[in-house]
């Protein structure tokens, strides 16, 4: 078969993109984009200054608490809701809190 030209046979498609044999994992990719936690912004009194902090809670009041616990010292005040991947790329698990930006 070396030198022949591959021809396109119709009856070899793809079943279709959800199909797991061929995708695998991806066949679930819309979980990703399901609410994950929230972007936290605190404004230090004073200085005016601003730090953001990722939060892996669903729960807005939850968020803010956890964010308090981890560092934030300021008002603080939960400023977007981020979806499953923006917290899993960032290597984070349910729970987690991160300063965003660093």
């Amino acid at each position: 078969m070396v030198g022949q030209l591959c021809r396109w046979q119709p009856e070899i498609e793809l079943a279709g993109s959800t199909d797991p044999a061929i995708f695998g994992s991806m066949a679930n990719t819309s979980d990703s984009n399901r609410p994950g936690g929230w972007l936290i912004e605190e404004t230090t009194a004073g200085s005016g200054s601003r730090r953001y902090f990722k939060v892996y809670e669903l729960d807005k009041e939850q968020a803010l608490e956890l964010a308090r616990t981890y560092g934030a010292t300021g008002s603080a005040k939960a400023v977007k809701e981020l979806n499953v991947h923006e917290l899993t790329s960032a290597d984070m698990k349910p729970g987690d809190v991160k300063q965003h930006g660093y």
